[in-house]
């Protein structure tokens, strides 16, 4: 099973985040690179700190 970006489609092998095609007839699982995982968790937490409903703060998502 490869586990792909579900941002940027890299492939995670062995280890590494590379820019390549999944063979047709693998199984896939979908995660988040390191980079994309950053970015996404920034987007998140600023829109998250945006809210206008009372709700807590997310800034210590960013901090993994």
């Amino acid at each position: 099973m490869r586990t792909v970006c579900c941002v940027c489609r890299r492939v995670k092998c062995k280890g590494d985040w590379l820019e390549q095609m999944v063979e047709a007839e693998v199984r896939v699982s979908h995660g988040f690179c390191p980079e994309c995982f950053d970015k996404t968790m920034i987007q998140f937490s600023l829109a998250w700190s945006n809210r206008t409903d009372g709700t807590a703060r997310a800034e210590a998502i960013v901090s993994r």
